[in-house]
């Protein structure tokens, strides 16, 4: 493991050492290692046992999808989850690593059904935001975690075509430089406990490694931008404004309401 932040409590508004934002910064990603206490996953569990009820959860459904295609999404931008969301310690992480101040640009629920992977990619190669990561269930390597390359955030698409193009001929993997089953020489497993909080660059590249279980592998991603990136905003949504009174003034800013 590259970068791992060992000083976090949740509840807390922890910041990174020096160090610790220079390793985010140069790998593009870092560990939170125990950011959510038992009485944190009661609550999720609260939060996503009706959608367990009516069918997700080892169904192989995805409970949202990106809210530009679908709006408002049943489970992912309910109030316990915005609220997990808006952890204060995550807010001040984004705030760090970004160097701005910042919005939440949207949630969502995805499901790694069994022997399915997501093959490598980056998520942008322009302005960038932060991603939050937490993985339900914990997820090793036999269960389809997070892959990364680490520095990749920093490289021009063109280089990193030509290192898969290279590394995928050397596998006898050309017809498909990008799949899954390409082994990167400087990836990174990235192997969590279901307490722990991965934080990453949205232009690095990564992937995940089949998932070889018997079930399926959830996780619920999060992101922030900064404030003057407005263009990649995502929130709020007009089913939204019923939560309204529940928010701080602080979280209402942090959605774009005030």
């Amino acid at each position: 493991m590259r970068a791992v932040f060992t000083a976090s409590k949740a509840g807390t508004q922890t910041m990174l050492t020096s160090t610790q934002l220079q390793r985010y910064h140069e790998d593009g990603f870092i560990l939170v290692p125990s950011f959510y206490t038992a009485a944190d996953d009661e609550r999720l569990e609260a939060a996503l046992a009706p959608a367990r009820r009516s069918g997700w959860g080892g169904s192989g459904r995805y409970p949202c999808s990106h809210p530009v295609e679908r709006g408002f999404a049943d489970v992912c931008h309910t109030l316990p989850l915005i609220k997990r969301y808006l952890h204060p310690t995550s807010v001040a992480i984004a705030r760090q690593v970004l160097a701005a101040d910042v919005l939440l640009r949207c949630g969502i629920l995805v499901d790694l059904e069994p022997n399915d992977a997501t093959p490598w990619h980056r998520d942008v190669q322009g302005l960038p935001f932060t991603l939050f990561m937490h993985y339900l269930q914990g997820a090793s390597a036999a269960h389809g975690c997070l892959r990364v390359i680490p520095g990749s955030h920093l490289m021009e698409e063109a280089y990193i075509d030509a290192e898969f193009d290279r590394v995928a001929v050397e596998q006898n993997l050309s017809h498909c430089r990008r799949s899954e089953l390409v082994v990167h020489p400087r990836e990174v497993p990235l192997e969590v406990r279901h307490e722990d909080l991965i934080v990453r660059d949205s232009r690095l590249w990564h992937g995940t490694y089949v998932n070889k279980s018997d079930r399926y592998r959830t996780l619920l991603t999060w992101a922030f931008i900064r404030r003057q990136d407005a263009s990649e905003w995502r929130f709020p949504f007009p089913e939204q404004l019923q939560f309204m009174p529940e928010f701080t003034t602080e979280e209402r800013r942090l959605m774009g309401w005030a």
